[in-house]
């Protein structure tokens, strides 16, 4: 009988560190919340819907006519305000929150209770989702703040050349690989040198840095979209 019960305890820790396992990959691959709720679901079965802070479905792991029920938005709300998890029978409720405020809630609706083990993994995908949702909050915020900032120091009339636009396209899609640069634009190392100093004296020396260069990327990305 111990033995069993200590079985039992593994096999849950087991479980739990796999899905563990899996959440953190998703958030490491870039996916998104509806990846989140696919992968809870399979985990502890059942449905999962996750709600933002103002209580609409952003994620479904299938079933999206149940999106919409009252008893599930019902215990989402209460679950966000009181920032506490809830539990009522086959219904649960986690919040989504960080330190300073909520963002929604991870709602599940199994066939039966859920066990210790599930509430654990539930709880577990309530932070994942959190980390997802501010990841992608930043990454609004800062797409914004590229639209504005660099776009104006990178596009502006001094920059609309399109010979040097393009060799700084061409340099980051190379690694700012002089020759590779210069095979691909048909020019000679010495040019793409010289366009590349322009670049620096326009953006700064950190431009080359790999976070500088991951929004002039996006700078260069937008560019191309508001132009075709």
């Amino acid at each position: 009988m111990a033995n069993a019960t200590v079985r039992s305890h593994v096999d849950d820790l087991e479980r739990s560190a796999d899905v563990h396992e899996r959440l953190t990959k998703l958030v490491l691959q870039g996916k998104g919340v509806d990846e989140v709720a696919t992968a809870t679901a399979t985990a502890v079965p059942g449905h999962v819907l996750v709600l933002d802070e103002h209580g609409t479905a952003v994620a479904t792991s299938g079933g999206a006519d149940r999106a919409g029920e009252p008893e599930l938005a019902g215990i989402g709300a209460e679950a966000r305000t009181s920032g506490h998890t809830l539990l009522r029978g086959r219904l649960c409720a986690f919040p989504i929150i960080t330190e300073s405020e909520p963002l929604g809630t991870v709602v599940h609706l199994g066939p039966a209770p859920i066990s210790d083990t599930d509430r654990r993994i539930l709880e577990r995908a309530a932070l994942v989702a959190a980390l997802v949702l501010v990841t992608r909050r930043r990454m609004g915020e800062a797409e914004a703040r590229v639209r504005g900032e660099l776009l104006r120091d990178l596009l502006t009339q001094q920059t609309t050349d399109h010979d040097l636009l393009r060799t700084l396209e061409v340099s980051c899609a190379t690694n700012q690989n002089t020759r590779g640069t210069a095979q691909e634009l048909h020019l000679h190392p010495n040019t793409v040198s010289q366009r590349s100093a322009r670049i620096s004296r326009l953006l700064g020396e950190t431009w080359r840095q790999a976070d500088h260069l991951l929004e002039i990327q996006v700078a260069l990305r937008l560019h191309r979209v508001s132009t075709t």
